[in-house]
């Protein structure tokens, strides 16, 4: 009987002991380290990132008789904006007989401006040097060909200090492509930093 009654309490302790452990087997995995995870496998990471930006309408661009009377300096020539249009017949001309066609699908966007020579010495104007900028961000230069096809007034001459003059800087760029800013730049060789002008 001494050995019987030794077991049963043996044997109870090995349950209570086997109890005891149990909550803290099923209490382990239900602990909060499972939360973070989670967390951050539903965080940004996961996402992809076009649908982080706003989708919508592509901006769009300002009519273009909203650069009319904008002005800025390259350190060498004040410049101001007089006109800007979209040729409407694709075709250049400097009204003495020299005219030019834009290709094919393309179209001219012709800036007028004003100049004038703010330095202390003789300089020309010169093409190629200038940039405008669709709503996209692309980046187009001035048609060098196309401004010296339609010069009457000013043809790269010298303008001696405080000399001012008009003259067109061109762009030549596809159908459909709305301009958004422009940088002006009196010439491609110098140092100059180009007025940015955006309405």
């Amino acid at each position: 009987m001494f050995g019987r009654l030794l077991a049963p309490p043996a044997a109870a302790a090995t349950c209570a002991g086997l109890i005891a452990c149990l909550p803290v087997e099923v209490e382990t995995p239900a602990s909060p380290s499972p939360e973070p995870e989670k967390t951050e496998r539903s965080g940004e990471p996961e996402r992809p990132r076009e649908q982080v930006r706003p989708k919508g309408k592509p901006p769009e661009a300002p009519d273009l008789t909203e650069f009319h009377g904008m002005s800025g300096s390259d350190g060498y020539f004040d410049m101001r904006i007089n006109e800007a249009y979209v040729d409407d017949d694709d075709v250049i001309t400097d009204g003495a007989g020299t005219s030019s066609r834009a290709p094919s699908g393309s179209r001219y966007v012709v800036f007028n401006v004003q100049i004038t020579n703010t330095t202390s010495s003789p300089k020309y104007f010169d093409w190629g040097g200038s940039h405008a900028y669709d709503v996209e961000g692309n980046q187009y230069v001035d048609d060098y060909d196309a401004a010296l096809t339609t010069c009457d007034d000013y043809c790269g001459e010298e303008l001696n200090p405080g000399g001012t003059v008009e003259t067109d800087v061109i762009f030549t760029v596809a159908d459909g492509v709305q301009l958004s800013s422009v940088e002006l730049l009196s010439d491609p060789y110098t140092p100059g930093t180009p007025a940015t002008l955006e309405p």
